[in-house]
């Protein structure tokens, strides 16, 4: 019977930077791979759905486009965030 039991992450945050829009898309993908494969080999599971992503710019800096995403799914992103 499998084990029933689930446990979920809570507060994690992962910091990317580059000055390339398509290298900086690229980092995120391989980093959430691994970081998804590292979650599963401790049995514990991601919700994609709960996944934001904010962007520190400066005033003259370029803003990233909607489209991040990791395993066919979109993730948001949000103008601030709490910190508990």
């Amino acid at each position: 019977m499998e084990n029933l039991n689930q446990f979920y992450l809570q507060i994690i945050s992962i910091m990317f930077t580059n000055s390339n829009l398509g290298d900086f898309k690229n980092d995120v993908k391989i980093e959430l791979k691994s970081f998804s494969k590292w979650v599963k080999a401790n049995k514990l599971q991601l919700n994609f759905y709960k996944i934001n992503f904010l962007q520190f710019t400066t005033i003259n800096s370029p803003q990233i486009g909607r489209d991040i995403g990791y395993a066919n799914k979109l993730i948001s992103k949000v103008y601030d965030t709490k910190l508990v």
